[in-house]
């Protein structure tokens, strides 16, 4: 809950408690015991929306940026993309990069609105887009896939293979 939360700072849509609930597969009293023990931490604020409370990260408290820093690095989408690609057969090496890849690496920005992952080989891209699919949700985020042949992303001619290997890249596969 609280690396779901601390990954998305700042994002448009709170989320209710009982959404956090579905979206991160618990029961509604432990994602509200969850959310009250992050409040009284100081790293989760809440407001009553009707009848639905409303949580979200608190971007003013003085531990936010060093915990989503840590929970970036330990429950972010590299974790989760090693442990989905490592059974995909065709894949020869995978990267981050674009904000996921800047702020891993500890640039400072704004929080990233999607997932740019850069896979090196021969693929099967319709198994692979479903596999990342079902990852979106849970990562919160839309994940945009680029598939390129070894041949491609070892012959920088390219303006996009130049632009992607002038920013930190960070291997998931």
């Amino acid at each position: 809950m609280l690396s779901y939360l601390l990954l998305r700072p700042g994002d448009a849509r709170p989320e209710s408690v009982s959404e956090l609930a579905r979206r991160l597969d618990l029961d509604f009293d432990a994602a509200r015991r969850y959310v009250q023990q992050l409040e009284e931490a100081g790293v989760v604020r809440t407001w009553l929306a009707g009848r639905s409370k409303i949580a979200e990260a608190d971007p003013d408290s003085p531990l936010q940026p060093e915990l989503a820093a840590l929970m970036l690095k330990a429950f972010g989408p590299v974790e989760r993309l090693q442990q989905l690609l490592e059974p995909v057969d065709g894949i020869d090496e995978a990267h981050l990069y674009g904000s996921w890849a800047a702020r891993y690496t500890g640039e400072r920005g704004q929080p990233p609105q999607d997932i740019d992952l850069l896979v090196v080989g021969a693929p099967n891209v319709p198994a692979l887009r479903r596999i990342l699919a079902a990852a979106e949700s849970p990562l919160g985020r839309e994940i945009n896939l680029t598939v390129l042949a070894p041949s491609e992303w070892h012959r920088p001619d390219t303006a996009f293979v130049r632009t992607v290997k002038a920013g930190p890249l960070v291997r998931v596969a």
